[in-house]
């Protein structure tokens, strides 16, 4: 995406944006459609964090050659450049070529969030593992996890890798068509003059999100981290501030308001 939106920035010839043009300030009239990038780039961070973060709720659980299979949930990021092509030139004229895709899409990784924090799909897929990363059954859960023929069984807990593998790259998938949809929408968006901010705000944008779901989402749910930085001495507990289920809740919830919003009062033109 950010490649994409560097080339096009550099070479953006007499294409016409939707912000104003006007000289004033740093961006002149853009800093509302740069915060609108930043949110959505943002956005498209926090499925790509959560996947990078379940290895580690699972590493006593899984074996390596299970880790593996996970790394494969990021593929189409690598492979989005062969269905872009249908993303540019597929759309509805009354709703606008980007947004044709992006509220549709964004809906669907909502829906996809929610039903991943309801009892009995990703936790039960994840042998109980979401609760809390400090909660993982310790060296004899390793030892027992790993035994055989490493099918992911701990302390009677089945982890369900492919089931986990292809959840999370369902999200993969929308958000790399959602990455296709912005990067997109962003040349169009920013004035010419600003066009350059669109890689900014992908680079900026990504790593909050992917920050935010990874290493923000496994310091809450790290009871040793909450008890020590977050909590008095006697409030002290087993569990985590945050679990797996209701991180997804919120961030499905995030996902259904911003949506709505950029379809309700965002218009676009080109």
């Amino acid at each position: 995406g950010e490649r994409l939106v560097s080339e096009l920035s550099e070479t953006g010839g007499d294409m016409q944006g939707d912000g104003p043009k006007g000289n004033e300030g740093l961006v002149g009239g853009d800093a509302g459609n740069i915060a609108l990038l930043s949110l959505l780039y943002t956005l498209q961070g926090i499925p790509l964090g959560l996947s990078a973060a379940v290895p580690f709720l699972l590493q006593e659980r899984i074996s390596y050659a299970q880790q593996g299979v996970l790394s494969l949930c990021s593929m189409p990021f690598s492979l989005k450049l062969l269905w872009a092509p249908i993303v540019d030139c597929l759309y509805l004229p009354s709703m606008g070529r980007r947004k044709s895709w992006l509220v549709p899409t964004q809906l669907v990784t909502s829906l996809v969030l929610f039903i991943g924090g309801l009892p009995g799909f990703l936790d039960e897929w994840m042998g109980g593992a979401v609760q809390s990363s400090g909660d993982t059954g310790g060296s004899s859960a390793l030892a027992e996890g790993l035994k055989g023929d490493g099918s992911g069984e701990a302390s009677g807990h089945h982890v369900n890798i492919y089931a986990v593998c292809a959840y999370f790259f369902s999200l993969y998938f929308l958000m790399a068509t959602q990455d296709i949809a912005v990067d997109g929408w962003a040349i169009t968006m920013l004035s010419q003059k600003n066009r350059g901010y669109a890689s900014t705000c992908n680079t900026f944008g990504q790593t909050l999100g992917y920050f935010v779901s990874y290493v923000g989402f496994l310091a809450l749910n790290s009871p040793e981290v909450c008890n020590k930085y977050l909590r008095r001495k006697e409030d002290a507990r087993d569990s985590g501030l945050v679990d797996l289920p209701s991180f997804l809740l919120f961030w499905a919830f995030v996902f259904l308001v911003v949506t709505l919003a950029v379809w309700a009062f965002k218009s676009e033109e080109g």
